[in-house]
């Protein structure tokens, strides 16, 4: 037999109120006390904090995500055009000269800022600034002279 503080199970005790119960009785209580700690740790770590059920507007938020054969389309043919031009990146690149290209790659593809790559080379940030805008805009316009042919 075990002794239990009511107090501790029911908040409406205000005073300590002993009572013997089985084990059985006990290892339930402490069994339950732990499943609620641990549903409501769940809930918060996913955030759930209403029911699917409780709204009208819930199921159909979740229905309306999947995308229609318009959507698929569009985005496929936004792949498309990606792929277009990173075929066209080789390319873009070799009508700059080497170090524009070289610099042009640290900054955008390797993530390097200027001062890094001005380091690396050891010429000032400016220079490795105006290089790569120049580069960059040099691509620019041939992507546009590619698009309107």
């Amino acid at each position: 037999m075990k002794t239990i503080n009511l107090r501790y199970c029911y908040p409406y005790y205000t005073g300590d109120v002993f009572v013997e119960v089985s084990d059985e009785v006990a290892e339930a209580m402490v069994q339950s006390v732990r499943e609620m700690y641990n549903y409501d740790r769940r809930t918060r770590y996913h955030k759930a904090f209403y029911s699917l059920d409780a709204f009208d507007w819930t199921e159909k938020y979740a229905l309306e995500h999947s995308p229609s054969a318009e959507e698929i389309i569009l985005l496929k043919e936004e792949q498309a055009a990606h792929e277009k031009l990173l075929a066209m990146l080789d390319e873009a690149l070799s009508i700059i000269t080497p170090m524009q290209a070289r610099r042009v790659k640290g900054y955008n593809i390797r993530g390097l800022d200027f001062t890094r790559i001005a380091k690396e080379e050891g010429v000032d940030k400016s220079v490795v600034n105006r290089s790569v805008h120049r580069g960059l805009k040099c691509m620019r316009e041939f992507y546009s002279r590619q698009q309107t042919e």
